[in-house]
């Protein structure tokens, strides 16, 4: 999901990534200029919205949060099994 703070109701936008970098990089200028560097390499994600919103938001500025799996917590403490 991809929000957009700032405004009364942040708009929440589902998304999904297109790509991840094979390795980690420095990050591209445009995020630095906007001050968003991170002080060391990391993976850059690229993402696509799953339905664009009317007008585009190119430009604003956002977050995004990566979910890798959802698990139930009894699934979690099962998984380890005995042995």
């Amino acid at each position: 999901r991809v929000a957009q703070p700032g405004r009364p109701v942040p708009v929440v936008l589902d998304a999904r990534v297109l790509e991840v970098s094979p390795r980690p990089v420095a990050a591209p200028a445009w995020l630095a200029d906007l001050g968003l560097s991170t002080p060391a390499p990391a993976h850059l994600l690229r993402l696509v919205l799953d339905r664009p919103p009317r007008p585009p938001l190119d430009g604003a500025a956002g977050r995004a949060r990566i979910v890798l799996g959802r698990q139930s917590p009894a699934a979690l403490l099962l998984a380890g099994g005995s042995g």
